[in-house]
């Protein structure tokens, strides 16, 4: 489940090694070891007016940036927020502190079918579904192998014929996908995107996985339950969430006339200010119990301001 796979259909030289004992001393070694950027800043996602984090080039402080990551997660983890939630965080992070591009997070259905969950931006939950649409990549086989998949550059792969036009279309060019493991079965996958053609090291993908596996482990115990029967009903509960939140970001991008990914992210910032679960919020929100209206103050300033919209 370790192996990695190259453009060219290949076990790579070096594996992702699985992180299941000594948790915290494997994450503490891929945090030292990890040297691809830092900490992000906030640039223009290509083709629209709103901001979303960017990775900056590696330097002194790229360590402490994948430590701020597992601290981040670990404190998620301990505010018990929603899954919703918690995925968002693993996908930013992964943009943060790994330097991807985009990330994205999917998960399996009751039927063991692929769902979009989290994304970082939108561009990134466009291509996710034309994947799944598309019945083949990077995610897809990460699941069904439950090995970590790496294409260099997409240029020259071979293994994705109806995908790989997609992602390059959208602007990648190398992508990555690790899965997402409990107790040896495969629940989901994490990918990463980047838009130019990059080698990815054996500490950045040990870390990617360790980033997976630790939001996994939080994500179940969160049903505080045991057995086949238990994991199904919590996947199947975290797709509900998922269901929710998507119409109460409908309903408040409608309403504010701007982009899905800044309602989300306004839901998520007064979720997290008035300490309620996002799930909860987007809930009150579609009963009408909560008026859109006053996010408008809160969301003008921040996307309006900054020369956001629907573009």
């Amino acid at each position: 489940m370790g192996e990695v796979r190259n453009e060219h259909g290949e076990r790579a030289a070096h594996e992702a090694p699985a992180v299941r004992e000594g948790r915290a001393a494997r994450e503490g070694r891929a945090a030292r070891e990890t040297g691809a950027v830092h900490e992000g800043h906030t640039g223009r996602e290509a083709g629209g007016g709103h901001e979303v984090p960017v990775a900056r080039e590696a330097g002194d402080g790229h360590d402490e940036g994948v430590a701020r990551a597992f601290v981040g997660l670990a404190e998620a983890l301990v505010a018990d927020i929603d899954a919703i939630d918690l995925l968002s965080t693993l996908t930013l992070h992964c943009v943060t502190a790994l330097g991807a591009r985009s990330s994205g997070v999917m998960l399996a259905d009751p039927q063991g079918k692929l769902v979009v969950m989290a994304t970082s931006d939108e561009r990134a939950r466009e291509l996710d579904l034309r994947e799944i649409q598309s019945g083949q990549g990077p995610c897809l086989d990460c699941y069904r192998t439950g090995e970590v998949q790496f294409s260099a550059d997409l240029e020259n792969e071979a293994r994705w014929p109806a995908f790989t036009p997609l992602a390059r279309a959208h602007g990648y060019r190398s992508l990555s996908a690790v899965p997402m493991r409990l107790r040896n079965r495969v629940v989901g996958t994490l990918n990463m995107m980047h838009p130019r053609p990059r080698a990815a090291g054996d500490a950045e993908l040990r870390t990617a996985q360790a980033f997976a596996d630790l939001t996994t482990v939080g994500l179940v115990s969160q049903g505080a339950a045991d057995g086949e029967d238990a994991l199904k009903e919590q996947l199947r509960a975290v797709g509900s969430s998922r269901s929710l939140v998507e119409r109460a970001v409908t309903e408040v991008a409608a309403h504010m006339d701007v982009r899905t990914g800044d309602a989300f992210q306004a839901l998520q910032d007064r979720s997290r200010r008035d300490g309620v679960r996002l799930v909860d919020l987007a809930r009150e929100i579609t009963d009408g119990a909560f008026d859109v209206a006053a996010l408008d103050g809160e969301v003008g300033g921040r996307i309006r301001g900054s020369g956001g919209g629907t573009g």
